[in-house]
């Protein structure tokens, strides 16, 4: 019963930081077009795809999936945040 229920919550924590990943693909794919110049595009997307890359390294470790979901939304925020700042990146 207790080995059930660990495995249990190591899926669920492996969904939730997945899906976060998911939602993040939203931010660097979708929304960084809309964000950020053209050239910056390629350079997002391999950093997402480098997270992506991450968390199926980690799937044996459900917190740290979970932490580079959180991750990288962070890492993308502060890409376009830096980027308005210094490089005059406007919408």
């Amino acid at each position: 019963m207790n080995n059930s229920m660990a495995t249990w919550k190591k899926t669920v924590l492996l969904v939730i930081g997945y899906l976060a990943l998911v939602i993040d693909g939203a931010f660097y794919i979708v929304f960084a077009g809309l964000l950020v110049p053209a050239y910056a595009l390629p350079f997002l997307w391999a950093i997402w795809g480098g997270f992506v890359v991450l968390a199926i390294r980690w799937r044996k470790r459900p917190w740290r999936v979970l932490i580079v979901g959180a991750g990288a939304f962070l890492v993308w925020l502060l890409i376009v945040t830096l980027g308005s700042i210094l490089l005059g990146w406007t919408a």
